[in-house]
Order: C-alpha cells, then structure tokens, then sequence
C-alpha cells in the first residue's frame, strides 16, 4: 500500500510541476484552468460517493485493480491536452479516477492501521508526500525541456509496478454484510463536520499544489525549469511531518493535531499574499506544507473512528460532504488569480482555514455526546 501512496503522489506531483505548460499547450489561462479544475473536483466527488455504494459490492483489491489503469489513461490524456475542449474532458477522466482510488487506498490504510492497533495512516501519507515532491521537480523539469507526455509515461510506469504490488500483495477484504451500511444517522452529524474541515483542508492543499507552479513562474519566468520548486518544497515538508506524524498522533490525539496544523498552514498562505520575491514564495510553500501534513490523516483517522466497521462507507461520506469546497474553490481561485492575481488568491486561503479551525474546535466529544465506535 505504500507503492499505491506513492503512485498516486507521483500522479498529483507530476501534474503539479507540469501545469504551466499544459496552460499553454491547451492555450488556456487562469479562469480556465480554474473552472477545468472544478470540473475535475466534482467528477472527484462524485467517484467519493460512489465509493461508499460499491464498497458494500467489491473488495478495496479489486477496486484498486481496476482503477489503477484508468488513472494512467487519464492522466496520459490531461498531460497531452492540445484544447480548451481536451482539458475539460481530461480533467473530468482524471477527477474520476483518482477520486475513487483515493477512497479505496485510504481505506485499505484505514483498515491496515485497524489490524496493526496502532497509527500508521500519517506514513502512508508521508510516503505519497515524498513521491509528490520528487514528481513536482520531474515534472516541471521534463515538461519544460521534453514534453509532458514523458512525465506521464514515468507516471504510468509507477502506476503498473503498484497495481502489481497490489495484485500479489493486497488480500481481499469483503466489508461483513453486516456492518455493510451507510454510516448511521447518529454518527452523521460528527462525520459531516469532519467533511467540512476536510473539504477546506483539501482545497486550500491543492491550490497550494496547483498554482505554485504558476505564481513561481510568474515571479521569475527565467525559472520556469524549477518552477516546480514550491510544490516540491511543500512536498518535502509535508513529509518529513508525516514520517512522524503516527508518533504525533498517538502522543496528542488527532483533533490537537489536526488544529495545531491548520494554524500553521495558514499563516503560510497569509505570507504567500504578501509575498512578491520567488524566494519568499518558495519558503512560504515550505510553511504550508508543514501545516498541511496531518490535515488529512487525522481526518481520515477522525471519520474511521465513526465507521460502523465500513470504512470506507464513511470516507465516502465524509468525501461527499467535503465536495463543495472541493469543487468551488478552483473556480473561485481561478476568477480572483485573472482579476487580482496568484498572491491575492493565496492570500485569500488563509481565511478559509480559519474557518476550518472554528469547526475543528468545536469537534469535541461534549459537543456531540458521541463516543467514536472504532479506536484507529
């Protein structure tokens, strides 16, 4: 399952260092690249909700087997986007693709870290943040100066020798008829908080992902080579956190955790909207992803807890709910990058985490009177 963490940060990486090339191959700008993103999220979306009805039916293997090539193809699609038209219809491929396989991997992880009684779901992300940063590099590097469709094929590579890993290692895991429903109506409540931390957790991580490239590439075009500089920054620090946040979380809990990086990563984005020096940027990438680390396993820890023992019925949940910031944002980031610009809409990032924290303090125990019915 590492393998599969791996791939998929190598995909989101890869893309990451690739974008202001694919804008110019599609002959797109940032309205457009924004409203394609969108468009990506809510077929990303969409794919989360579906996960939690075909959990009930397929085993996190067979899904991941069949979903593994389809994220190859899409992204070999999105990479050689020629048109306007090519990169919304990639984008919508793309979104499917890994939407699912991000509810199946972290299912399985989910699952992996239930057998082990002990917390390992943040390795499994510092592995995808790892490969995430590596791929950035190799992405804006081979992009610039080959073609994206050489960064997609590296990509594909990755992505067969994990659905072998999966093939031959991963066992097949049937979700107990039982325990096969939909998270109950009590436990919904918890898990739709949870949803929206997540969902603007999620969004303001990939804006941090996707648009660095760009705002770097802006501040100094003689860079354009490194402009995967800033995703590869984030990646770096996101996972050196992550490599240690299971320690992290076992120590403090999840809900002080989770808190503790959200502030972080805000006043990462609040120095990205005032920064003007490619410098300055790449530092101020660096913060947010140190903040970012545990955003997202803790959420997923935090929601497993409330599974009823289908986890992946309530990351599905939790995914759906997190859908509209998911899907808003890139085209809201978009709209207010052409009109004021990158830093602006950086800025801008960091209210909405505030947000976030309102709700991650009210995430408490006493609040819902609920005790979390699987310890992860």
């Amino acid at each position: 399952m590492l393998v599969v963490f791996c791939a998929f940060g190598a995909m989101v990486g890869g893309f990451a260092g690739s974008f202001p090339v694919i804008m110019h191959s599609s002959g797109i700008g940032s309205l457009e690249f924004g409203i394609g993103t969108m468009m990506s999220m809510f077929a990303d979306v969409c794919a989360m909700t579906a996960a939690g009805f075909l959990s009930r039916r397929y085993s996190n293997r067979a899904m991941l087997l069949l979903l593994l090539p389809c994220v190859g193809l899409a992204g070999l699609a999105f990479m050689t986007s020629a048109s306007a038209t090519a990169f919304y219809l990639a984008n919508i491929a793309y979104g499917l693709a890994m939407g699912g396989t991000d509810i199946f991997m972290n299912g399985e992880g989910s699952n992996i870290e239930g057998d082990l009684k002990r917390p390992v779901f943040s390795t499994f992300h510092g592995a995808l943040s790892l490969s995430l940063s590596v791929f950035a590099i190799i992405g804006s590097f081979v992009s610039t100066l080959a073609s994206p469709w050489m960064t997609s094929l590296l990509q594909i590579a990755f992505l067969a020798f994990a659905w072998e890993c999966v093939r031959r290692q991963v066992p097949t895991r049937m979700t107990p008829r039982s325990s096969g429903k939909t998270p109950t109506l009590t436990n919904k409540f918890p898990l739709a908080v949870i949803g929206v931390i997540a969902g603007i957790c999620f969004a303001t991580e990939l804006s941090a992902l996707i648009w660095s490239s760009q705002l770097l590439n802006e501040q100094a075009p003689r860079l354009a080579a490194i402009a995967g500089l800033g995703a590869a920054f984030f990646g770096l620090c996101n996972a050196s956190i992550r490599m240690n946040g299971d320690r992290l979380r076992e120590k403090f809990g999840d809900k002080p955790a989770l808190i503790f990086s959200i502030a972080i990563a805000m006043s990462g984005f609040g120095l990205l909207g005032l920064s003007t020096s490619f410098a300055m940027s790449v530092f101020a990438f660096a913060i947010v992803g140190l903040g970012a680390a545990l955003q997202m396993p803790c959420s997923y820890a935090l929601a497993a807890s409330y599974s009823n023992g289908n986890r992946v019925a309530a990351l599905s949940f939790v995914g759906s709910i997190a859908g509209t910031p998911r899907v808003v944002a890139p085209m809201i980031f978009g709209w207010i990058a052409s009109n004021h610009g990158i830093g602006s809409a950086f800025g801008l990032l960091s209210a909405a985490l505030a947000v976030a924290l309102l709700f991650a303090f009210s995430l408490t125990r006493t609040l819902f009177n609920l005790q979390p019915q699987e310890k992860t």
